[in-house]
């Protein structure tokens, strides 16, 4: 045997970085910082979804949670919607500024490659949160449906 085999299960080199399953720790602190200033946020909010609507088939089902991601944050940010954790609202934004970056796992550039780990992150946090999110949607579909005084 050559000593230059590689052992059984050993990764080679050629193989792709694993996709992410949460956001980052540097995302993590910059969703904190972030969530500090509720413009900031709001601007970052509509950055993701504007984004997500330009990348809409890179995203495939994760385009949908981009959405209602921002709406919840949105809302939690203004006050309207308190029912979800701070570790919820972190995770959520975090791995929304994981999006935003275009230098991440798989850097945005790489042609049919670039935004694999951004929809991986993204469904995986949304899979991590889909009750807290449902929840929100339920109150949000309440909330249109209440008649609005004049």
């Amino acid at each position: 045997m050559a000593t230059n085999d590689r052992a059984a299960g050993e990764a080679s080199g050629d193989e792709p970085p694993p996709l992410p399953t949460q956001p980052r720790a540097e995302d993590t602190k910059n969703a904190e910082a972030l969530l500090r200033d509720p413009e900031a946020t709001a601007e970052a909010m509509s950055e993701a979804v504007s984004k997500a609507g330009r990348v809409r088939k890179a995203l495939g089902e994760a385009f949908e949670g981009v959405r209602a991601t921002s709406r919840l944050v949105l809302a939690y940010v203004r006050g309207d919607y308190r029912d979800v954790s701070v570790r919820t609202i972190l995770l959520l934004v975090g791995a929304l500024v994981y999006f935003l970056s275009p230098f991440d796992v798989i850097p945005d550039f790489i042609p049919a490659l670039g935004y694999t780990d951004d929809a991986a992150l993204l469904l995986a946090t949304a899979k991590a949160m889909r009750a807290d999110i449902a929840a929100f949607l339920d109150w949000e579909k309440k909330r249109a449906a209440k008649p609005r005084p004049e």
